[in-house]
């Protein structure tokens, strides 16, 4: 819904950082396909 424009209420870049965040602090990268397809990592 985000790509069409439609407000879902949800940031999902900050989302997606968040997931980079929390999958740093494990050591690994986010499995989401979301964080991995927009790859803002660090």
């Amino acid at each position: 819904m985000h790509g069409l424009g439609v407000d879902c209420g949800i940031d999902l870049p900050t989302l997606v950082q968040t997931a980079w965040f929390a999958a740093g602090l494990l050591g690994r990268a986010p499995t989401s396909k979301v964080a991995q397809a927009m790859g803002l990592s660090h």
